[in-house]
């Protein structure tokens, strides 16, 4: 009865967009307005890339979807029930490009510089990175690299509390939402074997990586600068 009375006024069960709190949607509004721009005029005068990076820490989900069996006698599967994970970066840019880094260490400047490190390795073009301002990132350490690597990489930060501004937070949301949460867990190791299988055929993907840059928040990322 309800879903009727939506239908006749026009309205549709849909995934809300949810928004921080303490978001300044000043600061999001200049963001868009100036400091992207700023972001692509440095992209052009240094010949670089313009990418996105992102970390996050991936739970380990023993849920295992639907499998084939006869009616009323449904299989068992064995899978962990411990609550684990670990950190995942990675970096995308809206030409299709996914670069990534999985490790059992804690997300802390020295692994964020050994994920740079790998990002830079035999790149013929430098890199401009937008990213959040987590620690690891505004470190005295992470600093220091990027100085060092001034020439390799310019790190931009995003506003903060606006992860929707990110293109690459939609690589967790497909590698979690729509791939490992159907496979069964049985360990940690087994967890990090899926994790890596699913970044490698998203990166394989350019297509789908591309989508990431074409939703109502993240298309800002794909458009061309203004030459006038």
């Amino acid at each position: 009865m309800v879903r009727i009375h939506w239908h006749r006024l026009g309205l549709r069960g849909q995934q809300p967009c949810y928004q921080a709190l303490a978001q300044d949607k000043t600061k999001v509004k200049q963001f868009l307005d100036q400091a992207f721009k700023d972001i692509q005029e440095v992209a052009q005068a240094m010949h670089a890339d313009v990418a996105f990076e992102d970390e996050s820490w991936i739970q380990a989900n023993t849920r295992s979807g639907r499998t084939g069996g006869l009616g009323g006698q449904p299989p068992n599967i064995t899978v962990t029930d411990r609550r684990s994970g670990f950190p995942v970066r990675s970096m995308v840019t809206a030409e299709g490009a996914l670069i990534y880094k999985t490790t059992m260490a804690t997300m802390e400047s020295a692994t964020d510089i050994q994920f740079l490190e790998k990002v830079l390795s035999n790149r013929p073009r430098p890199f401009i990175v937008s990213a959040d301002q987590a620690a690891y990132h505004t470190s005295g350490e992470g600093k220091d690299f990027i100085e060092k690597h001034h020439q390799q990489i310019r790190l931009f930060f995003l506003p903060p509390h606006a992860p929707e501004l990110n293109p690459d937070e939609q690589v967790w949301n497909e590698i979690t939402h729509r791939q490992l949460e159907k496979q069964p867990i049985k360990n940690r190791k087994d967890f990090k074997t899926s994790v890596d299988a699913a970044l490698k055929a998203l990166k394989e993907c350019k297509e789908k990586v591309k989508s990431f840059f074409q939703l109502k928040d993240t298309k800002y990322a794909s458009l061309k600068p203004s030459t006038a």
